[in-house]
Order: C-alpha cells, then structure tokens, then sequence
C-alpha cells in the first residue's frame, strides 16, 4: 500500500487521541485563551507549551512598551488568530496513520473545557478593560476639572494588565499625567519664577495631553504679572529689556484678545512712571522704542509718551555717562539724541555733550591726573562747540600741556578744565633759541646766553582747528650768579621772569 506524504500542517495535526478526534470548536475556542488549551486538549502538549511561549513573549513585548505599542499588539493579534486558526484545524484532521496505537483519551467534554478556557481569558480581558476604561474617565475628569493632583493619582493605579489590554487608556493617560507634571510645575513656581511658568503653561498648552481649560487663562495672568515686573525692572536696574515685557503682553493680545484692557492698564502704568524713572533706563526704553517702533506700538500711547520723556532722559544719560567716565555710551547717547531730535530746541546742549565725551578721551586723565604732559589730544583734536569762543579781546584762557613754567603765567591765562579753554598748547621740552649775548664772571668765565626755546602746538578748542605750529622764545637775562661744577657751561639759557613768559605767551591769549 502506498501513502502519499502528508502536508507540514497535517504533520502539526498527527497523534489526536480517538475520542477527541473531530473536535475543531474545542481546539479553537481552547487556543484564544493564547495558553495554548487547545493543544492540551489534542494532546498536542510541545504545541501547547509553544503556544504559551509565544504568547508570553508578545505580551510581555507589549506590557514593557510605551503605550500603545502597535507594532507588539499587531504581533500578538496575528498571534492569536494563527493559534485559533490552526487549533481548528488541528481539531478537524485526525492525522494518526503512522501510530500504532491510539493516544490516550483526555476527558469527556472537550469543547465545554475549551470553551470555558477561552471564555474565562476573555472575561478577564474585559474586566481589565472596564479598569482601565473607568480609571482612564476619572483622569479624564478630575484633569478637566483642573484638579492635576487627583488626576495623576488616579492615573498611577493603572498597572501592566491595564498597559496590556487597553494600550490607547494607559497612552491617554500617561499623555494627561505628563501634561499634569507640567500645568502642576507651573502652578507652584508662579509666584516667585513667572518666566518658567509661562514656559510650562505654554508647553502644557502645546501638549496632547492638555485637557484644561483654564490653562489659558491662567497663562495669561502670569503673562500679565510678569510683564509688569519687566516693564518695572526696565525703569529701575534696566537689566530687563522693555521690549520682553511688551512680548509678552503681545502674547496676552494673541492669545485672548478678550483681556487686552488687562494689558493696556499694564502699559498705561508703565508709561506713566516713564517721566520719574532713571535717565539712563528710559533712554534705552527711548532707544528700543525707536528702533523697533512696531514692537511696542501694539498699545495706546506709547509712541507719545516715549517721545515726550526721552530728550530729558537721554541728555541726563548722557552727562552721568560723561561723567563715569564711559564716554562710548555717552556718544551712542547723545548720537542718539542728534538723530532722533534734529529739530529740538536742546539740540545745541545735545551736539556739546557730544563733542566733550568725544574729547574727554583724548585728554588721557587730565585735569584729574595733573601729570598728563603729551595727551592724545595734541595730535588728533576733536571740537568742543561749548568751549569759550577764541575771539575779541582777551585773556583767552589755555589749557597746557607740557609746560613746566605754568606757575609764571598770570592764573586766570591757564585754565581749569577743557570746558573753561578757548586754546590748548602742547609743549615741548627745553630748548637752546636765539643768541642774545654773553656775560663776563668772575675768574675769566665767559658765558653764551641763548633764549628759552619751546617747540608748541596751539589748537582752537571750540573748532578743533590748529592755529600755530612752532618754537616760541622766552627772553630775559643774565643771571647774576652761575653755579656749576668742574668746567664751567659754554652756553645758557637766559634767566626769565614771570614778565618774559607772559609775553611769549601773550600773542595767544590776547591776539
């Protein structure tokens, strides 16, 4: 007799014990349990323990991944259907014919035993699934209610059977909890870190898990507050650009315009405290504003009000800058000012302030440090509009540098400061001038006497211009008495008077 080799499915199929030969329901029912029942019930036991393994390995697959696990799920779905599948096959093709003897009988109601198997799993799936559905409403619940703290409690009782049977529960409510961690964050640092705050209500709001609806408005109640501490801070220390105070009221207008009045009577209490506050922190509001007029024109008044404050502020600026000695920033304040204001009846206060910060630089120290003998001034002068005009009668008062003989000078010829200079001169050291003679000593001593010599640059202070360059002599005599050691001197410089040096210095002062 010859037999025709049997399919691999028949072969999984072989050895049904007799009394349980045509039962496929059984089979069926018993392996959508995924324990493999079925199997047992065939006799089937390394398809049975196979069965378990593999449905074990899929769910654990899916309990350790993050809700919901689709790719886990669809496996174990194709899982179960393959396992209900071939158990009915296995139940209907009783494929024994290489056994010898029949297997051993298991019981007498099959089918009641697969049926009750798989009906008890899925009633234990069902009940997990009402858990996780009813859990999942009373996350859902309380999170809408605003109560977060409820809402992740109740969200912690959702264990790894919920995880496994209703994946889109348990990923909504991990969704909700971490929108929760969020809004609850936001809701305990709102007072003292209202910048963070706003961050986690924004991305509270941004979140899929978001589901309550008062995360807006409370939002915008930090926003509110938040933008008048910056707007306050702005006026005061100016560590705070104004401009982030008007983004965030910006936000409020956006977000709900319903409550711009709220953000108008934060911007009318900023611009009214514009006029009092520090020169310096309204001229950088003064400059933002001018720079980006569109950024803060978003609210009534501003422009005005801006406009109305800002020439005060920034020639006030401008002179504590000058005064600090940060004479960069007092430029860019008063540069400011020339732009701004061409028109303004202070524009000739504005262009001085200008021309001192430009200057005081260059005076490298002076008048403070009194030693400065050779400033960067001499060589690269800049005007002074408000110097002292250098014209009609004089003295012209002169700022010196470089002279060692100031003392000579008549006291209202040398000036104080820059600002009280109509000229400045840069002198040189000594030098040897004209011959005017030479004088017998005792001892057969003959001497030469030559002039003072001092090689001198005079600058017109108020235009910036020079108005000589060279050698100015100072006369006088011979001295009675030379002292000297060993050799004495071929040659001397003339013995001055106070009356010598005001003359060569008179065809500046009084021109």
């Amino acid at each position: 007799m010859t037999t025709e080799p049997l399919s691999p499915l028949r072969r999984l199929a072989r050895r049904v014990p007799a009394p349980l030969k045509r039962e496929p329901v059984a089979a069926a029912v018993g392996n959508a349990s995924l324990l493999g029942v079925g199997y047992l019930i065939l006799g089937r036991y390394r398809l049975a323990g196979l069965a378990a393994a593999g449905s074990l390995v899929l769910v654990i697959g899916v309990a350790a991944s993050e809700p919901p696990a689709w790719p886990w799920r669809a496996a174990l779905l194709v899982w179960w259907a393959a396992s209900i599948a071939h158990g009915w096959y296995a139940g209907a093709n009783r494929t024994d014919w290489r056994a010898s003897e029949p297997a051993p009988p298991l019981g007498r109601r099959p089918r009641e035993i697969g049926l009750g198997a798989g009906a008890l799993v899925l009633l234990a799936v069902l009940a997990v699934a009402v858990h996780a559905r009813a859990v999942g409403f009373g996350v859902a619940q309380a999170h809408e209610d605003g109560d977060c703290a409820t809402a992740s409690e109740r969200a912690q009782s959702l264990g790894a059977l919920d995880r496994i049977v209703d994946g889109l529960a348990a990923a909504d409510a991990r969704d909700q909890t971490e929108a929760c961690a969020l809004l609850l964050a936001a809701q305990e640092i709102a007072d003292e870190g209202p910048s963070a705050a706003v961050a986690d209500l924004t991305d509270y709001l941004d979140h899929p898990g978001a589901r309550w609806d008062g995360a807006l408005d409370l939002r915008t109640d930090v926003l509110l507050d938040l933008a008048a501490l910056e707007l306050t801070d702005a006026l005061s220390s100016g560590a705070t650009p104004a401009e982030d105070g008007f983004d965030h009221l910006a936000t409020v207008l956006d977000a709900t315009p319903n409550r711009a009045e709220e953000a108008q009577a934060v911007v009318d209490d900023f611009l009214a405290a514009l006029p009092a506050a520090q020169p310096c922190a309204v001229m950088d509001v003064a400059a933002r504003t001018f720079a980006d007029p569109e950024r803060f024109g978003g609210f009534e008044g501003v422009d005005s009000s801006v406009e109305a404050a800002a020439p005060a502020a920034i020639l006030g600026c401008g002179a504590e800058l000058t005064a600090a000695g940060d004479y960069d920033a007092a430029v860019a304040a008063y540069e400011l000012f020339l732009d701004e204001f061409p028109d303004h009846p202070d524009l000739v206060t504005a262009q001085g302030g200008f021309d001192l910060a430009t200057v005081r630089p260059l005076l490298d120290g002076w008048p403070e440090d009194p030693t400065v003998t050779a400033p960067s001034y001499c060589r690269l002068p800049e005007p002074l509009s408000t110097a002292p005009d250098y014209a009609g009668a004089g003295p012209h008062r002169m700022a010196l540098f470089g002279f060692d003989h100031s003392d000579a000078l008549p006291g209202d010829w040398i000036a104080g400061d820059i600002t009280e200079a109509s000229i400045a001169v840069c002198s040189g050291s000594l030098e040897e001038g004209e011959r005017v003679g030479s004088c017998d000593y005792e001892g057969g001593v003959t001497v030469e006497f030559f002039t003072k010599r001092f090689q001198v640059t005079v600058i017109n202070v108020r235009t910036g211009e020079q108005i000589y360059e060279g050698p100015i002599d100072v006369g006088g005599d011979c001295p009675d008495t030379i002292y000297f050691f060993d050799e004495p001197p071929s040659s001397m410089s003339v013995d001055s008077t106070d009356a010598d040096f005001e003359a060569a210095f008179s065809a500046f002062v009084n021109p």
